[in-house]
């Protein structure tokens, strides 16, 4: 090829055909190279979706459609003209509108395959859209999938082909393997590593050569009298550097699996149960329950981050991990279970139990309660004690090792002093600081309750009457206020205890607490009996309708109970118990989906079905949570030498149960979960794999409930603030390690709920958001390595780091030193921009300067370094503000020139 000599200097003779030289050596097969690893990534990506589930298409369509885009669309890349690129981008409109002419198809499609999807990722029969037809299956999916390859195939080949850039291939490929890894599902290893191969090539293609975009180590590197450009060489590297990158991670991970294969290399137990609760934690990963799956996965890496959710249905499963979260101790034998309870679920709204609105206890019955001292916790107690005269009450003492503040109660609580109450919800001791609670109690036995509740009757006293003067004058206070008086000083008590009244006023608090409980009776009716009305609880009702309708013949105590059990048995016959139920999906009603359509669950299934079937039935129910400790836990091996039994009771006694309010007694558990009975409470006797203690109990056998006598003994209750302590505000909620509660009014942690729409919403923006910092740090990493080459170094370095900037800021003017005639290209970029973009003929002398910076010896003073500066900038700048909105953008933040 003939050389023109452009400029001689201390003998060496610059030929500018320098870079032809190089072809003739070097076969340039960037193209190919690009194209392999773009087709190898596509392939790739379908391949482990396609691999994860059995999805019904037209395969050969499917994979026509495949060939057909990669082919159109590698060919318009290699004509490597202008008008392929618009070609190209006209394809994305034909996109467009193909897919809105096929939306109806391509939106079915989408449903068919989100619940098969969905399916393998719960376990379940049960489909998330409902009403699709099946014929229509297999030609939605494929038009789905179609449409999907057309636009990942563009993406794919003009991102790694094109334009190389990481970016978008990246956010629109990793989320079609995460709908698997995110559920759980085996993505085909080989493929899912072929992949992620594909990425860090494609990383590595888009990266290597930031130089170029920078000045990086821009220069010439010389062989004989020729020569060659840096960053030419740097660019044909770059594909080799990606498939560098693939073969080396694919042969590593042959190796590794070969040699893994060949030694019957095994990890130890305590690394496998490590990697299980890590895989587990992120398998339970979801987006609707972000806080809750971050906690459980730093708490599988070993430190924890306190979060609650109040969500029911959001755990695919529930297991334990064995740990004892309460040591009770209790006096003496008792032959029946014992409920602890934590939290109390007053209504339930958007699959989630909370308290009662702040205005419902704004009722003056509570102030009643405080100014008596008397609360619904006390009622069992005392009512208990004109039923059974001579009943044996127990002493218990809760030691809680949970880490969070929790407080637990049990049933039956006697007010000796010492109580915070928490409204009509929870009664704990007050000395809580070593998270140890203290009671003497009553034992509940339903069955006996509920014979010995007769129907309301109506009792006539006399404040007169009543010898005691503390109680005489409160009583008179309360029927002053409540306008109870009949006659002179007459009041009448309607009760379902009927007791002789001389016993009554030798016992004065007794006729006060039922006042107050027969006032209380009508807060209950009206807050405890409501039900979301919609169709999902028309249909609970429906199902179990012939069984609610024996209910409005109920009155006593005894035929409510009835009315109860056969609920309990049709729930239990229709319905499996299991820890493994999966989730209740986010457009389903947690019960009704529990008693229509999965028809399984664990305890939190059941108490919550319980309560809303009992309020259909006409009976005050709420939702509890807590612990359990059954009869056999009142065993030799934990009976200690005063007689007492220590008891560790461990995660897995966890239980949620249904507390429903008996007329003239109080509120009761009451239990609905399959294998248990109000008489026989059941849990698992071995041991269950260890994870988050979220979830019931497995069933065994217990004896039947049996309770001894005592005699009644008179017992004033007394208002000094030394002993009871009245919670008027909501307490925080707590929750169970099953069923958790929140409040309505001022929901915090988990208890708050986020509509739909807002969650989308939030999803989106925090994806652009994670979007707009990578391409911000790309593009700052990109600008300070370009200053950084420009303003430190030799002066002759920045000098030619300054020439390959602004020859890529020339590109975008559409110049380029194709035929690498320096001169000629300097005269031509004159010719177009000089006197416009910038000083007429400063681009000829900065590119003489360069050149005599390369190929002599002389290096650039002060002030010319800060004349070919000035240069560089004002064109950069020129170019931006000529440039169009959407130009600007590209040249900002995707070439990061400005």
């Amino acid at each position: 090829m003939k050389k023109k000599n452009l400029i001689t200097n201390n003998g060496i003779t610059i030929c500018d055909s320098i870079v032809m030289s190089v072809k003739n050596k070097r076969p340039n097969f960037r193209k190919a190279e690009a194209i392999f690893i773009a087709v190898l990534g596509f392939v790739s990506v379908l391949m482990s979706f396609f691999g994860m589930f059995d999805f019904n298409y037209d395969r050969f369509k499917v994979a026509a459609a495949a060939v057909l885009f990669s082919i159109g669309y590698i060919t318009l890349i290699l004509m490597n003209k202008k008008s392929a690129f618009w070609v190209m981008a006209s394809s994305l409109i034909v996109f467009g509108l193909a897919a809105f002419k096929f939306m109806n198809k391509i939106t079915d499609g989408f449903k068919f395959v989100y619940n098969i999807i969905y399916r393998d990722s719960f376990h379940t029969d049960i489909n998330y859209y409902k009403y699709l037809k099946p014929a229509m299956e297999e030609e939605s999916v494929t038009i789905l999938f179609i449409f999907a390859i057309w636009l990942i195939s563009f993406i794919i080949y003009f991102f790694t082909i094109y334009r190389p850039n990481p970016i978008l291939p990246l956010l629109v490929t990793f989320p079609i393997l995460e709908v698997g890894l995110y559920n759980g599902i085996e993505i085909p290893i080989f493929w899912g590593i072929t992949t992620i191969a594909y990425w860090l090539a494609l990383l590595a293609m888009s990266s290597i050569d930031i130089g170029e975009y920078s000045g990086g180590t821009s220069g010439f590197v010389r062989k004989d009298n020729l020569f060659f450009p840096k960053r030419q060489m740097k660019l044909k590297v770059t594909e080799k550097c990606g498939m560098f990158i693939m073969s080396t991670i694919l042969i590593i991970t042959v190796l590794t699996v070969s040699v893994v294969s060949i030694t019957n290399y095994k990890r130890s137990d305590e690394l496998n149960k490590k990697r299980k609760d890590i895989s587990e934690a992120f398998n339970e990963f979801t987006l609707e329950d972000l806080a809750a799956s971050i906690s459980r996965i730093t708490s599988a890496f070993g430190f924890t981050i306190k979060y609650e959710n109040n969500k029911l249905g959001n755990n695919d499963h529930v297991k334990y991990k064995d740990v004892t979260d309460l040591e009770v101790t209790v006096d003496h034998k008792h032959n029946a279970a014992i409920y602890l309870k934590d939290n109390t679920g007053c209504r339930y709204d958007d699959n989630e139990w909370l308290d009662l609105k702040d205005s419902a206890y704004d009722e003056d019955i509570f102030d009643d309660f405080s100014s008596t001292g008397m609360f619904p916790q006390d009622f069992p107690c005392m009512f208990g004690k004109l039923l059974k005269p001579d009943a044996q009450e127990l002493q218990i003492t809760i030691d809680s090792k949970v880490k969070k503040d929790r407080t637990f109660s049990t049933y039956g609580i006697d007010n000796i002093g010492g109580l915070s109450y928490n409204r009509d919800k929870q009664a704990t001791s007050i000395n809580q600081e070593e998270k140890k609670f203290s009671y003497k109690f009553m034992p509940i036995d339903i069955d006996f309750t509920a014979s010995s509740l007769g129907d309301e009757t109506r009792n006539v006293y006399s404040v007169s009457g009543i010898s005691d003067e503390h109680w005489r004058d409160m009583i008179a206070d309360f029927c002053e206020k409540n306008n109870a008086y009949n006659y002179d000083d007459y009041f009448t008590v309607d009760h379902e205890i009927i007791v002789d009244s001389d016993l009554m006023y030798s016992n004065p608090y007794m006729i006060m607490a039922q006042l107050l409980e027969s006032k209380y009776k009508d807060f209950v009716y009206d807050n405890y009996l409501q039900i979301p009305d919609n169709k999902d609880m028309d249909e609970v009702y429906a199902a179990y309708s012939d069984i609610l309708s024996k209910a409005k013949g109920a009155h006593s105590a005894v035929d409510k109970v009835a009315v109860l059990d056969e609920l309990r048995l049709r729930m239990q016959e229709d319905t499996k118990y299991t820890l493994s139920p999966g989730k209740t999906p986010s457009n389903r009603d947690f019960i009704n989906y529990f008693l229509i359509e999965n028809k399984k669950g664990y305890c939190i299934h059941y108490a919550t079905s319980g309560v809303i079937l009992a309020r259909m039935a006409g009976i005050p129910a709420r939702y509890a949570t807590g612990y359990v400790i059954t009869a056999d836990d009142f065993n030799d091996g934990n009976l200690q030498e005063d007689g007492s039994y220590a008891i560790d009771v461990q995660d897995n006694r966890s239980h949620a149960w249904v507390e429903i309010y008996l007329d003239g007694y109080g509120w009761v558990p009451f239990e609905f979960t399959a294998g248990y009975s109000c008489r026989a409470v059941k849990v698992s006797p071995t041991p269950v794999t260890p994870a988050d203690p979220n979830g019931s109990t497995e069933p065994v056998e217990t004896p039947t409930n049996i309770q001894t006598q005592t005699s009644l003994v008179p017992i004033p209750l007394t208002t000094t603030k030394n002993n009871t302590t009245v919670t008027a505000n909501t307490t925080k909620s707590h929750g169970g390690a099953v069923g958790k509660i929140g409040s309505d009014d001022n929901k915090k942690g988990g208890g708050f709920t986020i509509p739909k729409w807002v969650k989308v919403i939030i999803f989106i923006a925090v994806l652009l958001i994670i979007t707009a910092a990578v391409i911000i740090l790309r593009r700052m990493l990109i600008i300070n390595n370009r200053k950084k080459e420009i303003e430190t170094g030799s002066s002759s370095d920045r000098i030619g780091n300054m020439y390959d900037y602004t020859e890529k800021l020339l590109e975008n003017l559409r110049l380029s030193n194709e035929e690498h005639n320096y001169m000629d290209f300097a005269k031509r970029v004159e010719q177009h921009i000089g006197g416009t973009f910038i000083e007429q003929g400063s681009f000829e002398s900065f590119m003489k300067l360069a050149l005599h910076c390369r190929f002599g010896k002389k290096s650039p003073d002060t002030d010319e370094l800060k004349e070919c500066e000035k240069m560089v900038s004002e064109l950069s700048q020129k170019i931006y503000d000529n440039s169009g909105f959407f130009k600007k953008l590209w040249i900002k933040f995707v070439d990061a020139l400005v």
